[in-house]
């Protein structure tokens, strides 16, 4: 096989993957107004992990009220997206 080690374990620092499969970051808008995960965004990820990717590179996320940069854009600029979202 030419590529034999996609397959296998890898480690970033502490961090074990089960492959070296990297999904990158796609922008979905599956997000509310507000930047809040939906359900449809949670269960597109959960797929995409089912799928074997060994690591997820989530879509373009807001970490202040300024730097959003579209509608439905997935936000983490305050505490209520992280307790909405889990």
């Amino acid at each position: 096989m030419k590529y034999r080690d996609l397959f296998q374990p890898f480690h970033i620092g502490s961090v074990r993957l089960k492959n070296r499969l990297v999904m990158s970051p796609m922008t979905m808008n599956y997000a509310t107004r507000d930047g809040v995960a939906t359900e449809k965004l949670i269960c597109y990820y959960v797929e995409r992990a089912k799928g074997g990717v060994g690591l997820i590179i989530v879509e373009g996320t807001f970490f202040t009220p300024e730097g959003k940069g579209y509608m439905n854009q997935l936000g983490l600029s305050s505490s209520g997206h992280a307790e909405e979202a889990g």
